[in-house]
């Protein structure tokens, strides 16, 4: 939009001020459009075959009859086209060919141009747009809350502390559901019942799950929060767990003092225990063949093994009895 002389022809709006005191047309441009936004997932999504969609918005005086969108990817142009009736301020959706998105960050260029098959300079008609895209699970976290109302609230994050979810006053005797995608990693769930008194069953029969629909794996439920506030720490992985260590052998299981795992990989490996609240309570880099681990301090009850090297990564469950 400009201001010019309609006798002249010369532009007389600069910087907010008139360069003089003569009749001023105001001059709207005919064939105007916007991408006004890019919908696509963008941060934490899982790699799959998504749909790049553009909003784009007509800003000229005229309709849109036809426009031609593209979108460079990869070094590949995509191309679309809208063909109807675009009123002035309207808005519409176009689409291109879906794209299989892999693990990692993706760029894509959007733009439009010859609107109503006039070639004309567009000023608002490209845009930038990333999306990163993760491997990671679908996890579903349910709580029903018992007869007193506003005692409870929780709260996800990651590891580095960045809050990702919460809620707090929640509602007596209500059933919420929340179903969040995370990336591999480590995250903590706080729980808070500020009556002490659990979710059940003094004040009817609450519950709290939380739920790696993956694999249906509980990570936690409610019997976990048995004081006034608790924090669950849990890691989500592509690891495989199983009882028995791939070809390696981990014995006696259950152990009481001493663990003895053999036929490691000579290279090096890294070697964890953690307990159910994801704790790490033992660490040592192996880079031998056969290892003994001193388990004399550890409490009776169920661990979980981690064994890391530069090409998997596994779990083992352990069990120590006293």
């Amino acid at each position: 939009m400009y201001i010019e002389n309609s006798a002249t022809g010369d532009v007389l709006f600069t910087g907010g001020e008139f360069t003089n005191n003569r009749q001023a047309t105001l001059i709207f441009p005919k064939h105007e459009v916007e991408i006004s936004t890019v919908i696509l997932p963008g941060v934490g999504t899982e790699p799959g075959i998504f749909e790049p969609t553009i909003r784009v918005r007509n800003l000229g005086t005229e309709p849109i009859k036809e426009l031609n969108a593209k979108a460079s990817y990869n070094n590949t142009t995509l191309n679309a086209t809208f063909s109807g009736n675009l009123n002035r301020y309207d808005s519409t959706d176009i689409s291109f060919a879906p794209i299989n998105f892999q693990q990692g960050k993706h760029t894509l260029d959007f733009w439009v141009e010859t609107p109503n098959a006039k070639d004309f300079e567009l000023k608002n008609n490209a845009l930038n747009y990333s999306v990163y895209a993760n491997s990671g699970s679908n996890l579903e976290l349910s709580i029903k809350t018992d007869f007193r109302t506003n005692e409870n609230s929780w709260q996800l994050a990651d590891d580095a502390g960045n809050i990702l979810a919460e809620a707090d006053s929640l509602r007596a005797n209500k059933l919420y559901v929340h179903n969040f995608w995370l990336p591999y990693g480590c995250y903590k769930l706080a729980f808070t019942d500020t009556a002490a008194n659990s979710l059940c069953c003094d004040f009817g029969n609450g519950f709290l799950k939380l739920l790696n629909k993956e694999n249906n794996e509980l990570i936690v439920d409610h019997t976990f929060f048995t004081a006034k506030t608790g924090t669950k720490t849990f890691c989500l992985t592509n690891a495989i767990e199983t009882d028995k260590i791939s070809k390696w052998q981990v014995f006696p299981n259950p152990a009481s003092k001493q663990l003895f795992i053999e036929n490691l990989e000579v290279n090096e490996m890294h070697i964890k225990i953690f307990d159910l609240t994801g704790k790490l309570l033992y660490s040592e880099v192996i880079n031998q063949s056969k290892t003994e681990i001193d388990i004399s301090s550890f409490s009776s009850g169920m661990y979980r093994m981690q064994i890391v090297s530069d090409k998997f990564v596994e779990y083992n469950k352990l069990i120590i009895k006293e």
